[in-house]
């Protein structure tokens, strides 16, 4: 029969992964392997990063060794202007800017307060991330110095494989997918 719309379907990994499971689950204990001594996620909660630091506080007061910090830009073959000698681009709100395939690994220069609205603007340089296409990615020696970002464009990331999933003591153990379906699902 067809599955209807939210109905639930259970998988039954079968024998071998429950074992597994169980066994792991008997003798996990809790830090076990764990040695992050925070997470990103965790520090775009915390109140006290309201204010992100700079490269100059970062010297007396770092963060984390496994996270770093990200801004929300947007960068197009459209926008490309010569910045080698330092020019700088002006940050701009769009609908479609805070949404994740904009987020890029960027360096805190500088931290000012605008006196028209009270609010605290940073001036980042801003760099490629992995999985950039070609029209996204800043060319190589180019510096990218953006300014007026506000604190909402700049979130904390995970350095990568510094999360949880990643911990020696994690979960592991494959599923053999031939064993889930039923007989009748494969004809």
């Amino acid at each position: 029969r067809d599955i209807e719309e939210n109905e639930e379907i259970f998988l039954d990994y079968g024998q071998e992964w429950e074992d597994a499971w169980n066994n792991h689950v008997n003798k996990w204990k809790m830090g076990m392997g764990m040695n992050i001594p925070s997470t990103a996620y965790a520090s775009n909660l915390d109140k006290n990063s309201k204010v992100i630091r700079t490269e100059m506080d970062l010297q007396q007061n770092p963060y984390p060794p496994n996270i770093f910090t990200s801004c929300y830009y947007s960068y197009r073959d459209g926008k490309k202007r010569n910045n080698r000698q330092g020019r700088t681009y002006v940050w701009q709100k769009t609908d479609d800017i805070l949404y994740d395939r904009n987020l890029r690994p960027c360096s805190v220069l500088n931290r000012h307060n605008d006196a028209g609205d009270g609010n605290e603007y940073y001036t980042v340089a801003v760099r490629n991330r992995f999985g950039l296409k070609d029209s996204e990615r800043i060319p190589q020696g180019e510096m990218h110095l953006v300014t007026n970002v506000p604190r909402s464009a700049i979130r904390f990331s995970n350095k990568i494989f510094t999360t949880d999933l990643h911990l020696s003591s994690s979960f592991r153990h494959a599923i053999h997918i031939d064993d889930i379906f039923p007989s009748h699902w494969k004809k």
